[in-house]
């Protein structure tokens, strides 16, 4: 019998995890898709996570199918042995990758994740905030808080906003920067507050708008998270697309 996921798969450019999950249960195909990776540049954190380990155990399949069932010195040594040898690559992320892959069994841990949080990750991207120098702002706090914020450090980046804020009146920069400092804290539900604040007249408004759309939706409120994205779909291709996703239907 042909060997249809052999075949369809060798004809793909790059080798996926749901390739690697495909081939698990068989330990033939899996050392096939091992020995392709010899050869393959990855992308992505997943994947050099995986291609590390790899390299340390000589790609043998065997190897990476006991490594997913470790006992805790196991881990500790792999951990220790990294730090020794720093990679291109973060060894946080690559240890953020391994420590929950570990405790689930095998890559496919992201499987566990709402399909709500899915989206959000796909469509979530971090505003860096604006470039600003000495000479282009008068107020020079307003400079330094930027700057943490660009540096991202979110927290002191809320707090020095903050403290810019007028006592009266609303001044929509200062909103939206507090607001984002909020959300790229992952202080989903207090960001609200403040990108609620930012009205029409904002050049804010539809960022503004898509990022309480993101959270609405990482609530699962697909009602608020739809009418919230409707509202700007005309002018935000952004919002079209994400209200287009198949979780929509019937929102």
């Amino acid at each position: 019998m042909v060997n249809l996921y052999g075949l369809m798969n060798s004809r793909r450019a790059n080798i996926t995890f749901q390739d690697i999950k495909l081939a698990f249960s068989d330990l033939d195909e899996l050392s096939i898709l091992l020995d392709r990776l010899k050869t393959e540049k990855a992308t992505g954190d997943e994947m050099l996570a995986l291609q590390y380990f790899l390299e340390q155990n000589n790609y043998d399949p065997e190897k990476l199918i006991d490594h997913f069932e470790p006992n805790q010195e196991d881990f500790d040594a792999l951990l220790e042995k990294h730090s020794a040898q720093k990679r291109g690559f973060s060894f946080i992320k690559v240890a953020a990758m391994l420590i929950p892959l570990i405790s689930i069994g095998f890559l496919w841990f992201y499987e566990g994740i709402s399909e709500n949080e899915k989206i959000f990750d796909e469509y979530f991207q971090e505003e860096f905030g604006m470039p600003v120098t000495m000479r282009a702002v008068d107020n020079i706090a307003f400079y330094e808080a930027m700057n943490i914020y660009r540096d991202g450090d979110y927290k002191r980046a809320f707090t020095a906003f903050e403290k810019l804020q007028p006592s009266e009146g609303l001044n929509d920069t200062l909103d939206y920067f507090m607001a984002c400092s909020l959300i790229n804290s992952k202080c989903y539900t207090e960001s609200m507050y403040y990108f609620n604040k930012i009205d029409r007249s904002s050049i804010y408004f539809e960022k503004a708008q898509f990022y309480m759309a993101l959270v609405f939706l990482y609530s699962d409120d697909m009602s608020k998270a739809s009418e919230t994205l409707q509202g700007i779909s005309k002018k935000n291709k952004k919002a079209l697309k994400l209200l287009a996703e198949p979780i929509f239907e019937g929102a």
